[in-house]
């Protein structure tokens, strides 16, 4: 009979023992990583059903929270009085203005299409131009269908950088058409992707931006004698409107996820979600911190 053989067992070497450990503390850290997550997730949930005050007061962590609890759960009415208006533009694609309905919860006061409350839509303004090439494809419809509704009709002109401001002006007003108990012309100004390129650029300044924006406010209250509306937001209007020359022309600010707007204005545009029945998409809200008394000075006599 042959001799057995007496083979030596390799030991596993560190390398392997290292390896092996390591894949361990991967699934170890993967699993913790797992569980945390689902109990940040849960947690916020949480967080969403009760709505702390303490977590709006945390500076950016309060604002993204307040934004995905307006997107679960729909934007609240502001607990200041007014009227309340929309704007509009092609993006709310085809508008059933017989339907436009503003509903809200009474407990909740959030804003839906199936909310038990009602409240009413004074006004509406509708996006006409932009620039000196664009007029918004659903202006007229939408014009047509306000009217008809009797509500306030308002219209706006989107400010382009890139186009001279008195034409934009002449070409608004060719647009709009407004008359007697329309709100007065509405411009819209904002930092947009054409201004941050031109400023990167040092192809424009903060100087030619008011130069250029009184021009047209100045061109259109020459031609209609009345005074324009400024649409913009409190950052925009700190940065590049701050200067006399704007004191006397009414604000139209937008401003979301906040109890109110840190600038005050005439207007307040407090969301860009709004669930409004006759309309398939979101569409922005707003208001109107006064009465109809009141709102009657913004209007074209």
């Amino acid at each position: 009979m042959p001799p057995k053989s007496h083979k030596k067992k390799t030991a596993p070497s560190n390398n392997s023992r290292t390896k092996t450990h390591s894949k361990v503390r991967t699934k170890q850290i993967i699993g913790s990583a797992a569980i945390a997550l689902g109990i940040a997730i849960i947690l916020f949930f949480a967080l969403i059903a009760i709505e702390p005050i303490w977590i709006r007061n945390i500076p950016y962590i309060g604002r993204a929270f307040a934004f995905a609890e307006t997107i679960i759960k729909g934007p609240k009415l502001p607990t200041h009085t007014g009227l309340y208006g929309i704007d509009v533009s092609k993006h709310q694609g085809n508008i059933n203005w017989n339907e436009v309905t503003l509903r809200y919860d009474i407990v909740s006061r959030r804003i839906s299409k199936q909310g038990s409350m009602q409240t009413p839509l004074t006004f509406a303004i509708a996006k006409a131009t932009e620039g000196i090439t664009t007029t918004d494809p659903m202006f007229e419809q939408n014009k047509k269908g306000i009217i008809e509704r009797k509500i306030i009709f308002g219209a706006y002109h989107y400010f382009s950088y890139l186009s001279d401001a008195k034409k934009q002006a002449e070409i608004y007003l060719q647009t709009a058409q407004l008359t007697k108990g329309n709100l007065v012309p509405i411009i819209d100004i904002e930092e947009d992707a054409n201004l941050l390129k031109l400023l990167k650029n040092n192809q424009i300044t903060k100087q030619k931006i008011k130069d250029n924006l009184l021009q047209w406010l100045r061109t259109v209250e020459q031609t209609t004698n009345t005074k324009p509306i400024i649409y913009t937001s409190p950052n925009y209007k700190a940065e590049y409107l701050d200067s006399p020359e704007f004191a006397s022309y009414t604000l139209w600010i937008a401003h979301y996820q906040v109890k109110e707007p840190k600038l005050k204005s005439a207007m307040w545009q407090f969301t860009e979600h709004g669930s409004i029945k006759g309309i398939n998409t979101y569409v922005d809200i707003n208001l109107f911190y006064g009465s109809e008394v009141d709102l009657q000075k913004l209007l074209i006599k």
